[in-house]
């Protein structure tokens, strides 16, 4: 999470389609576990990382799974955030490739903002 810098974009990955796009406004901070995730990731510290994040919902939400063929190619070699046939990984943030976001950017009919170089798709709730 401490990757994260103004002005990255990252993808909202939720019920297995990206629906919403955004710039992360601030370096992440040192934050409790929200009480919305209730019971989720009992397993997890109760202190850990929060980003702000100005979200918008993008045109057509992509189904990575839908692409994957196209996708597949540009997944990270390591801590990808989709497994192979397109199925989420569990993990809350993860660097992609510029080519995989701009895979993702063109699905969902979306112009590129945030820094090219710092692509993050976050597979975690919006909150």
């Amino acid at each position: 999470m401490r990757i994260a810098e103004a002005g990255d974009t990252v993808f909202s990955f939720i019920n297995g389609k990206i629906g919403h796009i955004g710039v992360v406004q601030k370096p992440a901070v040192s934050a409790s576990k929200p009480s919305e995730f209730g019971t989720t990731g009992n397993y997890w510290s109760n202190e850990g990382w929060a980003i702000a994040v100005s979200w918008r919902p993008i045109s057509h939400p992509v189904t990575p799974k839908a692409i994957i063929s196209t996708l597949r190619p540009h997944l990270p070699n390591k801590y990808s955030p989709l497994q192979e046939n397109g199925d989420g990984n569990q993990v809350y943030l993860a660097q992609i490739p510029e080519a995989m976001a701009q895979v993702l950017m063109a699905e969902g009919d979306q112009t590129f903002c945030g820094s090219v170089m710092n692509w993050k798709l976050t597979l975690a709730k919006r909150i």
